[in-house]
């Protein structure tokens, strides 16, 4: 072998092996220690160091729109919550209108329903007064006309003055009392308690019974010839009640007659 054929920096032993086949052991030149570092910086970037700045920027990309995305949840979130806050407290505002719209009309209620109530129960008070005032009445008017016929006049008085209680309007009451005040010699409470009847009821039965008794008793004084001037006032009396009476005329020119001249009038 020529040695323009010989590789530079071969040994003799490696070209032996090349000869015979075996596999040659590549040696690297030998480097200085300053060019080992300066070999080291000058070596261009690989595909895999130029691929991770870019991985990078994207990771960072992805993070920032993560942030965003999480950023527009919040916001939408936020939003969501005041809207169904406002929602919320409408509903309350107009539940809480409903509930105190529902309170009156309960109370309305209630208050008509009270009302009522109390105008049946004075109904039914007035029925009862009405109906069992006159049964009352008559129950008195019965047990005085009992008394009054055996002579219990007294008693008779008391019934009848229970009857008038109940109705002051009972004719029959006033002329009861009056007949018992009369037999026991009351005259004067007769003619009073008729003259009261006459102003409670008008009745002009009433009426003619006290003017009786009055007219009865100026007989009485022209036959016992005691005709003064209160004899006169009574006969006057029965004129102004009864202006047409002929017993009153006829009395009252009898009385005239006997008064004596200091008392005539």
């Amino acid at each position: 072998m020529s040695e323009r054929t010989r590789e530079p920096g071969r040994t003799a032993v490696d070209r032996e092996r090349r000869s015979s086949g075996q596999p040659v052991k590549k040696k690297r030149p030998p480097q200085s220690q300053g060019s080992g570092t300066a070999a080291k910086k000058k070596r261009p970037a690989s595909a895999g160091n130029k691929k991770k700045p870019a991985a990078k920027r994207a990771a960072a990309s992805s993070r920032k729109k993560a942030r965003m995305a999480d950023d527009r949840i919040r916001r939408t979130s936020e939003r969501i919550g005041r809207e169904e806050d406002e929602r919320m407290s409408s509903r309350d505002k107009e539940r809480a209108r409903r509930r105190q719209e529902r309170l009156r009309r309960v109370r309305r209620q209630k208050m008509i329903m009270a009302a009522s109530v109390t105008v049946i129960v004075l109904c039914l008070l007035t029925i009862l007064i009405i109906f069992l005032s006159p049964a009352k009445s008559i129950v008195s008017l019965s047990k005085g006309d009992k008394y009054a016929g055996n002579e219990e006049y007294d008693k008779a008085l008391e019934a009848y003055q229970e009857a008038l209680e109940i109705n002051e309007k009972s004719v029959r009451a006033y002329r009861g009392a009056a007949g018992c005040y009369r037999m026991k010699g009351q005259i004067e409470e007769a003619e009073q308690i008729l003259y009261t009847g006459w102003e409670k009821t008008k009745d002009e039965g009433i009426l003619g019974y006290y003017n009786k008794l009055l007219i009865n008793e100026a007989v009485e004084d022209i036959n016992a010839g005691n005709c003064t001037q209160t004899t006169m006032d009574k006969l006057n009396q029965v004129l102004m009640n009864d202006p047409q009476n002929q017993d009153a005329l006829s009395l009252r020119d009898i009385c005239k007659e006997r008064l004596s001249p200091g008392e005539a009038q």
